[in-house]
């Protein structure tokens, strides 16, 4: 353990734990409440000029699909977004276009199965499946 970690590890456990970061709540609260976020989720494929888009489908979960457009490349970046397996944090289009523009590669981000319905062994699954 650093010297660092060792000061502000107490530090931030006292911020977070009088903050609202830390909230507990029981696995009801928390189903309902991942529903409440999953919903307000609207799927849409990106537009952006000189770039194509697609959407894939892995057993009814989406994997959107972009490359340059009329280019055909023969390897791929997997971008995992995050959002705490409770929702999808994609990346804006700004770094969509810069993954595929710095790379030439085809850029795919699955669109993983979520919590509370699904666990992390799903997951896991998909993403093996995926990659």
């Amino acid at each position: 353990m650093s010297l660092l970690y060792s000061i502000l590890k107490p530090i931030v456990r006292k911020v977070i734990k009088g903050s609202s970061l830390h909230q507990e709540e029981s696995y009801e609260e928390f189903k309902r409440e991942s529903y409440k976020v999953q919903a307000r989720f609207r799927f849409s494929l990106p537009e952006l000029r000189g770039f194509e888009f697609r959407d894939e489908q892995l057993d009814g979960f989406h994997i959107i699909v972009g490359r340059k457009a009329s280019s055909h490349p023969s390897r791929a970046i997997v971008y995992f977004p995050g959002g705490g397996s409770r929702r999808w944090q994609l990346p804006s289009k700004s770094s969509m276009k810069n993954y595929i523009s710095q790379t030439g590669a085809e850029l795919w981000i699955p669109l993983y199965p979520l919590l509370p319905d699904y666990d992390l062994m799903d997951e896991t699954e998909f993403t093996i499946r995926v990659h």
